[in-house]
């Protein structure tokens, strides 16, 4: 979500939201932001903070794992469940991760299910103190394609 559309950064979200898309990015700050916005803006090169606070998209020279690896472990079709007790009975073995949040990320949960050597995200939660969680859609699928295991930094190549 770009930042015009958000209550704290903005000093007016009804006329940002209508006029700020049209305007180049100095111009929307200047306009419509807060002073915290103001003062990322200026301590940020332009292409940081387009791509931080915009939603901008960043070439793949800024990506860890180049896309010829990401591509190929993604999947349109794939099943996530909301809630532990709804992941289906397993074909091969479960694996999880947590992080625990201790101030200002979430705490998160993370299934996997391996089969063969490759794993396919099963379930992604995301939850905040005293709040029900939330699942989230991963961004690999690694049934489709020899991805590297979760936490794993090895390539594709590696895995071959």
């Amino acid at each position: 979500m770009p930042w015009w559309l958000c209550r704290f950064f903005t000093t007016d979200v009804r006329a940002a939201s209508q006029l700020a898309l049209d305007l180049p990015t100095e111009e929307r700050v200047e306009r419509f932001g807060r002073p915290t916005l103001i003062e990322q803006f200026d301590s940020l090169p332009l292409e940081d903070f387009q791509q931080e606070f915009e939603g901008r998209f960043v070439d793949e020279t800024y990506s860890f794992y180049p896309y010829e690896l990401i591509l190929p472990c993604t999947s349109d079709d794939l099943v996530l469940c909301d809630e532990p007790t709804s992941v289906r009975a397993p074909e091969g073995r479960i694996v999880a991760g947590f992080d625990v949040g201790r101030t200002r990320d979430r705490s998160e949960l993370a299934a996997f299910e391996e089969i063969e050597g490759r794993f396919t995200a099963r379930m992604l939660q995301a939850a905040s103190r005293g709040r029900r969680s939330r699942s989230r859609r991963p961004s690999c699928d690694a049934s489709s394609a020899r991805c590297p295991s979760p936490g794993s930094r090895s390539t594709a190549a590696a895995s071959a």
